[in-house]
């Protein structure tokens, strides 16, 4: 016979606190379990407050949080010249822990659809999350690099840069935004607008830099020293030369040479890009229209050339009205073949029993 195989000590540790965190999730009443994994579809679009409103309300904070996490490092760090923990503190600890909710409560939860199917088990969408490339980026951006050194350290607000990290959570809200509305290019234009203004703000704060550099005043090209908000003044600098507005003072030193010829480049590329953009946002918006128009044009011109009788070409334009205007699309074959089979195959016999119904 075989000799018994006793479990190691490390093993029995192990299986003793799975046993006992089993034995305290059984004793958990229903409805906290229900709440502890629970999980909702980003992409639902129903439109209760409970389930659409509160998830966009959610994730328009989030993008409110990385906007601050974005804007203010460099401006406490430029234009202050004490420490501004004081100051901040408040606002750096409320958006820290929106952050830690959001990564440790909201992310894990969020469905993902896995060959057409929705996955609703709270394992799979918390193993999916820790899978995902945005979980490294989120780990590290809740990193408190700065508050050892906040109270002490003018230039800690810096180490507040990993928060920028979390990319992905301020793009979402346009992305969610474009889905839920019906005016999805000016979401679109809205976060051009969004980056080309944080541009502007960096180039502001270089700016002021370069001002202190030389010496605030000492020459025309520097922030004169005039007002009580230079900030304004150095964004309205930043501003026009991003937007290629002429009549700006010349440099004097090497430095605001470079710098004039960094912005320069940079406005170029802004305004091309701006541009290209905003041309592709007209061009979305107007295509499904100008593809409707287009394929009504054809085909009434198939029947005028075939002599279809009045009461069949009323018939055809009827019926290419009502299913432009209720699907807004007249391709529903290259819909469908986006889909998987199995999804294809479904869409497909619904649609037969549909007509099957009011025939």
């Amino acid at each position: 016979m075989c000799a018994r195989v006793e479990p190691e000590a490390g093993d029995q540790d192990t299986v003793r606190k799975k046993e006992c965190l089993r034995h305290v999730w059984m004793m958990t009443p229903e409805s906290v379990q229900r709440l502890l994994t629970k999980t909702y579809d980003p992409q639902s679009q129903r439109k209760r407050l409970s389930s659409i409103f509160s998830y966009v309300f959610w994730q328009l904070v989030v993008g409110v949080v990385y906007a601050y996490n974005a804007w203010t490092p460099l401006l406490r760090v430029t234009f202050w010249e004490e420490n501004t923990w004081k100051l901040f503190k408040t606002f750096d600890i409320a958006a820290d822990i929106v952050n830690i909710v959001d990564v440790v409560c909201c992310r894990p939860r969020e469905q993902f659809y896995k060959s057409g199917c929705p996955v609703r088990s709270f394992r799979k969408t918390w193993l999916n999350y820790r899978t995902s490339p945005n979980f490294r980026n989120d780990m590290l951006s809740l990193l408190p690099l700065e508050y050892p050194f906040a109270a002490h350290f003018s230039l800690a607000p810096l180490l507040r840069l990993n928060r920028l990290l979390r990319i992905d959570s301020y793009t979402l809200i346009f992305r969610k935004m474009e889905m839920a509305s019906s005016m999805a290019f000016l979401w679109r234009l809205l976060r051009i607008v969004s980056y080309m203004m944080m541009i502007i703000h960096f180039n502001a704060c270089a700016y002021f830099v370069i001002s202190r550099i030389e010496g605030i005043g000492s020459n025309a090209f520097v922030y004169p020293g005039i007002g009580d908000l230079p900030y304004i003044r150095c964004f309205y600098f930043s501003f026009k030369m991003a937007a290629g507005i002429g009549k700006n003072v010349k440099p004097t030193h090497e430095l605001e040479y470079i710098f004039m010829a960094f912005l320069w480049l940079q406005g170029s590329f802004i305004f091309a890009f701006i541009l290209g953009q905003i041309k592709d946002i007209v061009s979305t918006a107007a295509y499904e229209e100008t593809e409707y128009q287009t394929s009504m044009d054809l085909v009434i011109r198939h029947m005028v050339q075939m002599g279809i009788p009045k009461e069949l070409d009323r018939k055809v334009r009827r019926y290419l009205v009502e299913t432009y205007a209720t699907k807004r699309t007249l391709r529903e074959d290259a819909m469908l073949h986006i889909l998987p089979q199995n999804l294809r195959a479904e869409v497909v016999s619904c649609d037969i029993k549909d007509i099957g119904i009011r025939i």
